[in-house]
């Protein structure tokens, strides 16, 4: 914010970027927003032994109380105001799904290890979840002893982090506030709140001259049209770097899922590596050439 001279460009190239094998290449243009938040629970200074469970207020009963709250089982989030202002889909990203190349078998039973996605969706309604909607999600939960053996405790606390994917339209500061207010009108106004993490989501312009070169280097690249997407499932701070001189940000390359990103083993292979050298030659060839 203090040298916005220093990140004035036609384009924004983030980090990432998918191409299966035997797949088409993949560009994003955009990302989920977060609002990442600690809720704590505390009834008193220290434990108790659990022989007062039936007369002494229990911290994690508490929490969980609070968090049942939170959403329901079909994974609709249910604090007052959540969805407000969130514009219909449209028709441009209705039509970039059908490019999408997401195997559901091959993420359901080899990447998340599941017998089926929730609600048991499919196709279209299950791309639209993926990459459309938001989301609540308990990162951890903690209290009390969880060491092998019996001990019984009765927790005087218990934490809980969690995160919000937010799209378009949603403001993560409007959001903690309707979640504190939330807590307070159901009872749970003692349950202290914390923003540890806050971005809100981005979408670039893919008719922009940047993205046009991009599509247009991975097309004479393969042969093939690459699949675009408006949006990952994911976050990362494009609004911070591109939003404000609205520079338009694309997330291309040749890494797979099976990178096992985020994973204490994250790797990429060789090959993908050479791949993604060739990716961004195309691409600064096209831009000068489009220049």
């Amino acid at each position: 914010k203090a040298h916005p001279e220093m990140i004035q460009c036609d384009g924004y190239v983030w980090e990432g970027g998918h191409r299966e094998k035997g797949g088409p290449a993949e560009i994003t243009m955009g990302v989920k927003g977060l609002l990442y938040v600690e809720l704590h629970a505390k009834v008193s200074e220290k434990d108790a032994h659990s022989m007062y469970a039936a007369i002494m207020p229990s911290a994690v009963w508490h929490l969980v109380e609070a968090l049942n709250t939170l959403r329901d089982k079909t994974g609709k989030i249910l604090i007052d105001g959540f969805y407000d202002g969130i514009q219909p889909i449209s028709q441009a990203e209705l039509d970039a799904l059908k490019t999408d190349v997401f195997s559901e078998e091959d993420t359901r039973k080899n990447i998340l290890g599941i017998e089926n996605f929730i609600n048991d969706e499919h196709g279209e309604d299950l791309l639209k979840r993926l990459y459309y909607q938001p989301t609540c999600n308990i990162c951890g939960l903690v209290s009390g002893y969880i060491d092998p053996g019996q001990k019984t405790v009765l927790p005087a606390k218990a934490g809980v982090k969690i995160d919000f994917r937010l799209v378009p339209d949603q403001n993560p500061e409007e959001i903690a506030a309707s979640l504190r207010k939330y807590l307070d009108d159901n009872g749970f106004a003692d349950v202290q709140l914390k923003v540890t993490a806050a971005a809100p989501a981005f979408r670039s312009d893919p008719h922009s001259p940047f993205a046009r070169a991009v599509v247009n280097a991975l097309r004479g690249l393969y042969g093939e049209e690459p699949a675009l997407h408006y949006s990952m499932d994911g976050t990362s701070p494009m609004h911070v770097f591109c939003k404000e001189q609205n520079i338009p940000a694309a997330m291309f390359g040749a890494t797979s899922d099976r990178s096992l990103i985020h994973a204490p083993n994250e790797h990429l292979t060789i090959s993908s590596y050479i791949e993604d050298i060739k990716i961004i030659a195309a691409v600064m060839n096209q831009m000068a050439l489009e220049d």
